[in-house]
């Protein structure tokens, strides 16, 4: 065996490492998710389901569109308004937190575990991944 078929060798042991490396952080963060969500529904006995999205923008001005969550726009109960009922299942600070949860996480992480143009709900029964149409 030459130099450079030692060294391909030793690049794809390397490679294998890493894919199975990158497999076991995405199945914690999986974990991880599941277990926040129910602290989550212990807290907030009133929130049945709670949603994000998550995409990677078609367009960004001309500059490199990057993937991204977006933490900042909770649906709680498939309700995307912040309205007197929200009020009564949630506060503010309670939004927050689930801001914060989700933010966590890492996003290569997020993008494996439910994917780009996605819409992710978490609720009681476990998590729905549904395709997301943006602008």
């Amino acid at each position: 065996m030459n130099d450079i078929e030692t060294l391909q060798e030793k690049l794809n042991t390397v490679n294998a490492q890493r894919e199975k490396l990158r497999k076991e952080a995405v199945e914690a963060t999986g974990e991880l998710i599941k277990e926040k969500a129910k602290a989550v529904f212990a807290e907030f006995p009133k929130v049945e389901s709670f949603s994000w999205t998550q995409y990677t923008p078609y367009f960004c001005d001309g500059e490199t569109c990057y993937f991204g969550v977006n933490s900042y726009d909770i649906d709680i109960n498939e309700d995307p308004s912040w309205d007197a009922e929200k009020a009564s299942l949630i506060s503010k600070a309670g939004i927050g937190q689930l801001e914060d949860i989700i933010e966590e996480f890492d996003k290569d992480d997020m993008e494996d575990l439910f994917g780009d143009h996605v819409k992710v709900t978490i609720s009681r029964n476990g998590i729905e991944v549904s395709e997301y149409d943006h602008d």
